[in-house]
Formats: structure tokens, C-alpha cells, sequence
């Protein structure tokens, strides 16, 4: 046991002398502050202990760090059988402060030692605050103890495979498993985890569990150009990804691959997600042989023309006693009426799949090529020539509807129409409305459409007439396009907050904004490099506008990067942002705004809590999402090769899907029409208005500070981020209790006279 115990609230002089001593020998610790030296040594504690004490054990949940300074202890991870020995002037434990987790092996003593004991807390603190220190422990976790091992492995593995064409799938599921997702936290034990597995679902073909071989490749395969002449999207859909598919029978199938990286990660993580639940699935309906014959039974019903009713569905289910009603429910979410048809088929298919992933190397076939010169034709069409010397061009990346929805005749002039449609077939959406009448006319939209897809061509042609044309691909590239002549457009038929103003410049030249779908990872780089090429000098403004995980705030928050790092090269750049500031948005939108780093990752079943954790602490990193570095890098390659203006104006903003670190607002969790509207029709608002506003457009282009720069300070400094959380414009003023929860409210600051400081964010009052 340990000997004795010194709680250090006022220590002599002496012995706070010692501890400084003994601090600046301790690994990293040098890299400290002699200021805040002292600050720890007054903070800790020290121990004694006798020789063969178990310091901590393995699976023990606390946080605490602890520095040697006298004596040797013994690191054991498997029972003896691996481990290390720590030395004097060491610290451990510290993974379990960091990255909130359970202990990950058993600490001991080998001899009488001496322990100088910190808060975990205090230990993240100066991690936060102390660059240098920071830097050390990151590099030292990163390089030295391979935090991301498993990561690396996997990727590695799969890419060999992938050149080499022989890939075992089996081996591709272990290393998958050891990674230990974010959103598949259940990875490793029996518990079904449908939540994680509607997630894959949706992004994987339609008939995957029905699927043994699958066919990947960049190039289509001669057996299918001319089946693709007559449907280029396949025969297969899939719910949550624009990816073409044919179903080739027996079993097969063939996947055209977007690009040769993001999107066969994307594939491989989410088939190993559905493999794994499957084989769970599997187990449970295996342990009693009656269970088959009821599926069986069920299978041979639906095969002779009855169809799969939620009462066959009540009948079979629940007298499968290993499905708990949470399991049953979860099954249903996954395939709806088809629920019993597809647990047959994982039954039967056993879950190994024969992958064929084919990247040619003499393909000259570039689908990106295709696109841009689908778009180069739309813009002849809509302008009528295609001249950049006249030309100015604001380039967007957002989705298919929120820009054009904003500036369409066709919605606005039908606006009563659809709102009283609206209240009238979906009054429990209008009676829950906690947003603005303007930003719920727009959830109303999405039901109207999709009641009427019939006006879907009237709608187009009416949009032409006014200076929209809309470019739908959903083979190859999978990325629309919609062009817009704003000299057509007219304002009574635009958004009550949207302002299109002339000014000098476009009076001069014609304006053209060009609207892209989102692209997806890698793919933004070489679509960006696309549009460079065609409009080059003569694009103004690139503008970015995404959903990204937040490693901060809430769902529906809104991200202003200041720089980008990707994940996987650990490479970091600065946004410039051009007339973009927190109050900016503010005036705008009722959502909290945070101001960092974003982190670009390449797939999003790549991202454990570890990772997660650690890009939070040693980055500051504010949100995580796939496609930003890809696109900064290659405006700075285009800037330097003379392709864009070195004055091109570009400006990034995200807006919050999920939190990754609460298992509450997962991906695998739906987003609401209240939390996805608001803010991105608010950021897309404030881009299009500031395409209009002489002021904005003449404005000084700026780097936002580093969240780095701002909050090493010590412990007497400044926050550990540079959040900054604005309340809105008195326009939203009203809308604002009705957006919130009480108990979010409860956190805000009862007096917004004053500028009050809280960790980790600000609140300003809005005076106009």
C-alpha cells in the first residue's frame, strides 16, 4: 500500500524548490514556462510507495498523471507477457486525461518509489496552454506510441491490396475492428449496434445483403457501355451516396468509383461496418435452429407473391426470443418492409465477400474532364458565348437546393401556395416550428417537392427564363451544377433577407455564379482544378460551404475556420477569408459561431475517440469534415501557377451535423430540419449577399488568427479557444426563444449588456 500521502495547498519553500528541480528533468516538462513550473509544483501531491504496489490497474477509471522521481515501476499491458519499464523523471497515465478513457494497463512498482501526483486536470490544462509542451506530448503520443497505428494499418492494408489486386477481406474486417470507430463503438462485442449499422446501410447498394462479389473501378467495364448508354446511373441506388451501380447477377455487382481513394475507403469502411453487424445478426438467430425455420417460412410466403406486411413482420420477429424489442425496432429502421427479406439474405450470404478492385493504369477516360466540359456547354447556353475576359465569376460549393431555393421564381412566386399546403397536410411540422416563418417555408419546400415531383420540369424551365439553368448528374462525377445569371434575376422573387445590388464592377461585365454539388473527399481537389481551368482569371470568389462533425458546441452551430489540417499528412494551412467575421453571421443567424481549426479526415469511419480527443487538445481543432484541405490546397496550387488572381477572394463556413463524441448526436442519428435549415440557409445567405455589397467585395482579404496564437498564454492567459458565441440580430431576436431549448437557454448569460466571458467562448451583445 502506499506509505503516505502530502497534499500540497501550502507547501515550504523548500520543498517547492525540490519539486521545481525535480520538473524541469522530467521528460517534456522542460519545454514549460518557469512560471507555470511553479504553478504545477504548488498543485501537486507526492506519494510514497512500497515495492510490488499496484499504482493503478488495468480498466481502472481515473485520471490522474504521475511523475517518478524516485525509483522504477513496471508498464504491463497483457499479464506479463508485454510491457515496459518506466524510469526516473517519467510521467504515465496520462492517455486516461487526455482521451477519456479507462486505463490501459496495470502500473506497479518494482522497489520502494516516489511519486509526484497532478490532476489529470491540471495535466490537459497546461496541454492546452503551454505550446511547446503541447507539441512535445503530441509528437511523443503520435510518433513514439503510435496512437494511430490502427489507422495506418488499415489504410496501408488496404491500398497494398488494392495494387497487388488480392485483397482478404477477412483480414481487412480485423484490422477495421481494431481501429474501434467513433460511430461503432460496439465494434468488438455482441451487441447488435443497429444505430451504427443504418449509418453503412444507407451508403452501401441497395442489394448488398443479397451481394457476394463486388467490382470496383474507376474505368466502366467493356461488358457495360452498352447497358450504361442506356441507364449511365446503374440499376442499383444507393440511399446516402451518388455512386453508380449495376447489379451484373448472381451475386455480383459492379461500382463505378468516383475517384480511386475517398471513395473506396468510404465503401470498405462501411461494408466492414455491415459485415461485422451481420455476422452479430448471424450469431443471435443461429442459437436456436427454430429460428431459421421461421425465417424459412417467412421467405417462402414472400416468394409465392404475399407481401412482406408489418404484421408478418410482428409474427415472425417476436417470437425470436434472442431479438430484444430495441433489436427488432432497429432491424425495421434499417429495411422497412423489406425487413424480413434481408435477414434472410444475411443468413444466407455468411458475410464474405470476394472484392475485385480494379485501378487501371492506362485509363485516359477522365469522367472529371467530361463534367467540366458539361458545365463550359451550360454556361455558352445560359450566357451565350463562353468569354472570360468579360466575365466575373463567384463559385459556390454548397448542395442542389439551398442556393437556388433562395433566388428561384418558381418557389418564391408559390410561396403562399406551399405554406398553406403546408400547414394544411404537415401540421405537426408547423405546429413544433422553433425557427423563423422564412427558414420554415423552406422544410415545407422539401415535403411539397417531394409530393409533387411532377413540377419538377416546370419548375426548370420557369428558372431558365430568369437566369437559372441546373446541371442534374448522378453517374460519374455525381455533381450537379446549377449556373445563375444574376441580371435576370429578380428581387420580389428572391428571400426576404437576400440583397442584390449592382455595383460599378458588374456594370462593366457580365456575372456569373456557379453553384456546385458537394464533392466528396479527394474528389473536391480535381473539381476545383476543373473550374479553375475553365473560368481562371476570371473567378472572383470560391466559396465554401459544408456540414462537419463538432469536436465542440452543439448540432446546427456554425464553424469559421481559421486554418485547415489533414488528417493524414499532418499538414496545416490558413484560410483567408474574405469579409467573413463571427458578428458578420451573427446578424444573420440565431446559432452559436466557433472560430478554429477544422480538420480534414478521409473517411468518416475512420475517427475514433482517441483521434477525436486528440485533434481537440493538441490542435484545438473545432470540427472534423472531408473535403476542405483538398480544396485550399488546390486554390494556393492554382494561385501559384498563375491560373487564379492572387487577390481571388474565398471564404469557408460549416455548419454542425453531429458531435462525434456524444454518442447522443452520432451520424447514425438523424438531423432535424430545425437544426440543418437555419444555419445553412443563414451562411448561404450571407455569401450571396456579400457577392452584391460593394463594401464586401472591395474588402481586405484576412488570415484569422490560429486558436494557437491565441491561447498559449499560461495559465493567467486568455481561453483555450478562440469560440467565439455571438447572439443574433434583434430581427431574430424573436424567433430566438422558440429556437432553443430551455435548458440550453439556461446556459446563456442572463445580461447581454456587457460582454461576459465564459470557458471557452464569449457572448457580444448585436446593437443593430
Amino acid at each position: 500500500m502506499s506509505e503516505s500521502k502530502l497534499r500540497n495547498e501550502i507547501l515550504p519553500s523548500d520543498t517547492l524548490k525540490e519539486y521545481i528541480e525535480i520538473l524541469k528533468k522530467v521528460t517534456h516538462f522542460k519545454y514549460i514556462s518557469e512560471s507555470n513550473l511553479i504553478n504545477i509544483a504548488q498543485k501537486v501531491s507526492e506519494i510514497k510507495y512500497q515495492a510490488n504496489y499496484d499504482i493503478f490497474r488495468k480498466g481502472d477509471i481515473s485520471n490522474e498523471v504521475f511523475i517518478l522521481i524516485e525509483g522504477s515501476a513496471y508498464r504491463d499491458y497483457l499479464n506479463g507477457k508485454s510491457g515496459s519499464i518506466i524510469q526516473k523523471y517519467s510521467y504515465f497515465g496520462e492517455r486516461s486525461c487526455l482521451f477519456d478513457e479507462p486505463r490501459r494497463c496495470t502500473v506497479s512498482t518494482t522497489c520502494p518509489c516516489r511519486c509526484l501526483q497532478m490532476r489529470g486536470e491540471d495535466f490537459t490544462y497546461m496541454v492546452l496552454h503551454e505550446l511547446p509542451f503541447c507539441t512535445a506530448v503530441g509528437r511523443s503520443l503520435r510518433v513514439k506510441q503510435h496512437i494511430f497505428d490502427n489507422f495506418d494499418a488499415f489504410n496501408s492494408y488496404l491500398f497494398n491490396s488494392v495494387s497487388e489486386k488480392n485483397l482478404n477481406f477477412q483480414k481487412l474486417l480485423s484490422l477495421y475492428a481494431n481501429m474501434k470507430p467513433a460511430i461503432h463503438p460496439n465494434v468488438k462485442t455482441a451487441k447488435l449496434e443497429t444505430s451504427a449499422w443504418v449509418y453503412a446501410i444507407k451508403r452501401l447498394p441497395m442489394n448488398i445483403c443479397s451481394t457476394s462479389t463486388i467490382v470496383m473501378s474507376t474505368k466502366i467495364i467493356p461488358i457495360l457501355m452498352d447497358e450504361m448508354k442506356k441507364n449511365n446511373t446503374g440499376n442499383v441506388k444507393t440511399i446516402c451516396r451518388r455512386r453508380s451501380t449495376w447489379n451484373l447477377g448472381n451475386g455480383k455487382i459492379f461500382i463505378l468509383l468516383r475517384d480511386s481513394q475517398t471513395d473506396i475507403i468510404d465503401l470498405m469502411t462501411c461494408l466492414c461496418l455491415h459485415a461485422i453487424e451481420s455476422r452479430k445478426l448471424r450469431n443471435l438467430l443461429s442459437k436456436n435452429p427454430r429460428n431459421i425455420s421461421l425465417l424459412y417460412s417467412a421467405k417462402e410466403e414472400i416468394a409465392s407473391g404475399k407481401k412482406e406486411t408489418h404484421e408478418m413482420q410482428e409474427r415472425i420477429l417476436s417470437q425470436i426470443k434472442e431479438l430484444s424489442p430495441e433489436d427488432i425496432s432497429g432491424l425495421r429502421n434499417l429495411w422497412g418492409e423489406k425487413t424480413l427479406e434481408n435477414i434472410w439474405n444475411v443468413l444466407y450470404q455468411h458475410g464474405d465477400y470476394n472484392i475485385i478492385i480494379d485501378k487501371p493504369s492506362d485509363s485516359f477516360d477522365d469522367v472529371n474532364e467530361i463534367w467540366i466540359e458539361k458545365v463550359r456547354n451550360a454556361t455558352i447556353e445560359l450566357m451565350g458565348d463562353y468569354n472570360t475576359e468579360d466575365l466575373i465569376v463567384d463559385i459556390i460549393s454548397s448542395n442542389t437546393h439551398s442556393v437556388v431555393n433562395l433566388v428561384s421564381p418558381w418557389v418564391h412566386k408559390r410561396k403562399e401556395e406551399i405554406t398553406e399546403w403546408g400547414k394544411k397536410n404537415h401540421p405537426e411540422i408547423v405546429e413544433q416550428n422553433p425557427v423563423d416563418e422564412e427558414d420554415l417555408f423552406y422544410i415545407l419546400l422539401q415535403f411539397y417537392l417531394k409530393e409533387f415531383p411532377e413540377k419538377a420540369k416546370e419548375r426548370l424551365e420557369e428558372e431558365f427564363k430568369y437566369g437559372i439553368l441546373s446541371i442534374f448528374e448522378e453517374d460519374l462525377t455525381g455533381i450537379s451544377v446549377q449556373l445563375i445569371d444574376p441580371s435576370k434575376l429578380e428581387m420580389k422573387y428572391c428571400d426576404t433577407y437576400i440583397h442584390l445590388k449592382s455595383n460599378k464592377l458588374r456594370e462593366q461585365k457580365r456575372h456569373l455564379i456557379v453553384n456546385v454539388d458537394f464533392a466528396f473527399g479527394h474528389q473536391a481537389e480535381e473539381i476545383v482544378h476543373c473550374l479553375t481551368l475553365l473560368y481562371s482569371k476570371s473567378i472572383r470568389s470560391l466559396n465554401v460551404v459544408g456540414k462537419a462533425g463538432g469536436l465542440i458546441g452543439k448540432r446546427g452551430d456554425i464553424l469559421l475556420p481559421s486554418h485547415v489540417l489533414l488528417q493524414s499528412q499532418d499538414d496545416l494551412r490558413p484560410i483567408a477569408q474574405t469579409g467573413i467575421s463571427p458578428e458578420n453571421i451573427a446578424k444573420i443567424c440565431s446559432r452559436e459561431v466557433h472560430v478554429g481549426t477544422v480538420l480534414t479526415i478521409e473517411g468518416t469511419l475512420l475517427q475514433d475517440r482517441v483521434l477525436l480527443n486528440f485533434y481537440r487538445k493538441f490542435s484545438h481543432c473545432i470540427g472534423i469534415e472531408m473535403e476542405g484541405s483538398y480544396f485550399v490546397r488546390q486554390i494556393e496550387q492554382s494561385i501559384m501557377r498563375g491560373i487564379l488572381d492572387s487577390e481571388v477572394n474565398t471564404r469557408f463556413l460549416y455548419y454542425v451535423s453531429d458531435i462525434p463524441l456524444d454518442l447522443k448526436s452520432t451520424l447514425s442519428k438523424s438531423l432535424s430540419p430545425w437544426e440543418a435549415i437555419p444555419p445553412l440557409y443563414s451562411i448561404i445567405r450571407l455569401i450571396i449577399n456579400q457577392l452584391f455589397d460593394d463594401d464586401d467585395m472591395y474588402s481586405e482579404t484576412s488570415l484569422i488568427n490560429t486558436p494557437i496564437d491565441h491561447t498559449m498564454g499560461g495559465f493567467s492567459g486568455v481561453r483555450r479557444n478562440s469560440n467565439v458565441t455571438l447572439m443574433q440580430s434583434k430581427t431574430f431576436k424573436k424567433n430566438f426563444n422558440r429556437a432553443f431549448s430551455a435548458e440550453v437557454l439556461s446556459n446563456m448569460p442572463s445580461d447581454l449588456n456587457d460582454e461576459t466571458e465564459t470557458e471557452g467562448a464569449s457572448y457580444i451583445k448585436d446593437d443593430n
